[in-house]
């Protein structure tokens, strides 16, 4: 038999079988990809768009979408799709650091802060999201005190527990030094478990403090 030219390489394939089925979600979503690798990023996010739009229930598209809407500076755009793929599946740390992106270039910094610290709450195991936790307390220029306290989860998770313990030593002396605690509630309670297995004194320590500072920490009055 003889090949219709649109069978000639794989791109006129996908091609064609984009104008054959529009509604072939797979085909838009082969096609964006071939343009990405081209560098034709404006035809390449039009695909993906295109198929997120046949297809809304798949989160996954936005692993394409996402990073070039950043590039290109189309921050609500970003913002949407990544807000629509973390609906589909919150528990996804991938799709929490797209919409953590996005917040961040739309300059929405407590959403970002709000997005992370919620998958942190239920994936605290996590080390993408302890990462990308760090990573915005860097970006944020957060107190020494906070980033100290995040590092200590983080090497946690790899079993580091001597480095573990000096850095909950040296949180705990900074903070006690500290003017701004706004965010000593959060922290505490988020490495309890490390402060209790490694410096249940300091965790006595923070509970004293938040209470001098009058900060209503529910973690400071259980008991």
């Amino acid at each position: 038999f003889t090949r219709t030219p649109t069978w000639r390489d794989t791109p006129s394939a996908v091609a064609q079988e984009v104008l054959l089925n529009p509604e072939n979600y797979r085909a838009h979503v082969w096609l964006g990809d071939m343009f990405a690798v081209s560098g034709d990023s404006v035809r390449a996010l039009r695909e993906f768009l295109v198929a997120s739009s046949i297809f809304g229930e798949d989160p996954f598209v936005s692993r394409h979408i996402v990073p070039l809407t950043l590039a290109r500076g189309y921050y609500r755009l970003a913002l949407e799709e990544s807000a629509r793929a973390y609906r589909l599946d919150p528990g996804q740390p991938e799709l929490t650091r797209f919409l953590m992106q996005s917040h961040l270039a739309s300059g929405q910094t407590d959403a970002a802060v709000g997005v992370v610290r919620y998958a942190l709450g239920l994936s605290p195991g996590h080390t993408m999201v302890n990462d990308d936790y760090l990573d915005l307390l860097e970006r944020l220029e957060a107190p020494r005190w906070q980033r100290l306290f995040a590092e200590a989860r983080r090497r946690w998770l790899n079993f580091e527990f001597a480095e573990v313990g000096a850095r909950l030593d040296s949180a705990v002396t900074r903070a006690s030094a500290a003017r701004d605690l706004r965010e000593l509630c959060w922290e505490m309670t988020a490495t309890r478990l490390q402060l209790e297995a490694l410096r249940p004194g300091r965790w006595g320590d923070l509970t004293d403090l938040a209470v001098a500072k009058g900060l209503d920490c529910p973690a400071a009055r259980a008991p």
